[in-house]
């Protein structure tokens, strides 16, 4: 399953390459010191896959293993965007994103789950494997 992940945000990657020039540029008036993210994977593959591909994007890409490793430096006015599993240790992913919006509404949450969304869940959410094109479409969405 762990390869399937990679090849997907690999073969995503190579995707927006191909379609997606200027994907790069920060949209919307954006300051380039608001293009950090924090990546929240308990699998380290994971979490090393999307800091590379994003920081190919123009990201600034923090990563942790858990939500509560996370939770203080998301307390910082630094981030743009956070992209968490929900299936962690402790915390879940769901639960982080709630607190993280509940303090930086205008931050972009967004799930990566191998489950599907449960119907409660108000924050976008994408199935593993990632669809690399997919993520990148969603962060870029206005909130």
């Amino acid at each position: 399953a762990l390869r399937a992940v990679r090849g997907d945000l690999h073969r995503g990657r190579e995707e927006a390459a191909r379609g997606a020039a200027g994907r790069c540029e920060v949209s919307d008036g954006m300051a380039a010191s608001a293009r950090r993210l924090a990546v929240v994977d308990d699998d380290a593959t994971t979490r090393r896959a999307l800091k590379t591909l994003l920081e190919e994007e123009g990201w600034r890409v923090d990563v942790f293993a858990s939500a509560e490793d996370a939770l203080p430096a998301l307390a910082s006015e630094g981030f743009a965007a956070l992209v968490t599993d929900n299936v962690l240790p402790g915390i879940r992913g769901v639960e982080l994103a709630r607190r993280v919006r509940a303090t930086h509404a205008s931050m972009r949450c967004v799930i990566i789950s191998g489950y599907d969304q449960p119907s409660d869940v108000d924050v976008p959410w994408l199935r593993k494997p990632i669809d690399f094109d997919a993520l990148l479409s969603t962060l870029d969405a206005p909130i």
